[in-house]
């Protein structure tokens, strides 16, 4: 491969990359940014796609930084999401219906997978 060809690959991994962080909300926002303005959900909770051979298969969620308000939601670092109110966690920005719901202050049924155990849980942003 010449070193056009590496620059390319190396290019094409970047973007797919940043994808990634743009779509999970891991970039850090600027006052005024679309991600500054997310509701109050998002602060508290990150998702991760989580993918088994190579189809998404719903989202691992982990606490932004304080995990108290996380944890009071009834989550654990590390739970799997695999549905809300339902709906199957397999399409990218399928999380945000999640976000959507607790920010209207919704309650929200979630299906989660956790220590190899599916838990049913409902929700609510306080």
């Amino acid at each position: 491969m010449n070193v056009a060809h590496h620059l390319c690959d190396l290019h094409s991994r970047s973007l797919a990359f940043l994808t990634v962080l743009l779509v999970t909300g891991c970039l850090l926002a600027s006052p005024g940014s679309a991600a500054a303005d997310a509701g109050p959900s998002a602060s508290i909770i990150r998702a991760t796609p989580y993918y088994v051979s190579a189809k998404q298969r719903g989202y691992r969620l982990y606490p932004i930084s304080d995990p108290a308000p996380y944890e009071a939601l009834g989550l654990q670092p590390g739970d799997l999401l695999l549905e809300v109110d339902g709906q199957p966690m397999i399409e990218p920005h399928a999380h945000l219906r999640l976000f959507e719901l607790l920010d209207s202050g919704s309650l929200v049924g979630v299906k989660l997978r956790r220590n190899d155990e599916v838990v049913e849980l409902t929700l609510r942003l306080e």
